[in-house]
């Protein structure tokens, strides 16, 4: 059995799709901007939440977990028509997901596809509001971050949230699927392959 905490906390289906029923899970709120925006700040979320998920689960458990997962939705700057002189300039939804093997000191790291913001939503945000609230705001809904999200929205129900994280998920798994690329001699070309 894996102990694994991730965070924040995803929707249940999220949840039934991506993990076995014997792993346990929290929320945790690291410190973090409200709304990270681009890879890094967004990826560092990911990695603060799966190291407070290990470090919960190590106070309660006494004992590290075998793997910790964290969570962290962002945003990017798309300047399409600035590069490219078509489209708009507007911002993307997208998430990264870190997993961390402590026994091993090991990472493993997705990043989801990314989208655009609609232009209203995009000014919400600018002026300073999380997307979260922004999406509540302009969709009229009620915390939509614990629900289908702003993709389950956006794609009327083509895609829900849970669809959208579970392929950031199997990226961020490649390492230990296929741990035996990842190794030091891997790296440095003097291992098998």
């Amino acid at each position: 059995k894996a102990d694994c905490y991730v965070l924040p906390m995803p929707p249940d289906d999220f949840r039934d799709q991506c993990f076995r029923s014997d792993l346990m899970w929290w929320t945790l709120h690291p410190k973090r901007p409200a709304q990270p925006m681009g890879d890094r700040e967004t990826r560092q979320g990911a990695i603060n939440r799966a190291k407070k998920a290990a470090e919960a689960f190590a106070a309660e458990q006494g004992k590290a977990p075998d793997y910790a997962v964290g969570v962290e939705g962002g945003l990017c700057e798309d300047a399409c028509f600035d590069e490219h002189g078509v489209g708009t300039n507007t911002l993307q939804c997208m998430a990264w997901i870190s997993i961390y093997r402590p026994a091993e000191g090991r990472w493993g790291f997705g990043r989801s596809g990314a989208f655009p913001l609609p232009p209203a939503l995009t000014q919400l945000v600018r002026q300073g509001m999380e997307l979260g609230e922004a999406h509540d705001l302009y969709f009229s809904t009620v915390n939509s971050k614990q629900a289908g999200g702003t993709i389950g929205m956006l794609s009327k129900g083509r895609m829900s949230r849970a669809q959208y994280m579970q392929h950031t998920m199997m990226m961020a798994l490649v390492p230990f699927v296929s741990s035996e690329h990842f190794t030091d001699e891997a790296a440095t070309g003097s291992g098998s392959r």
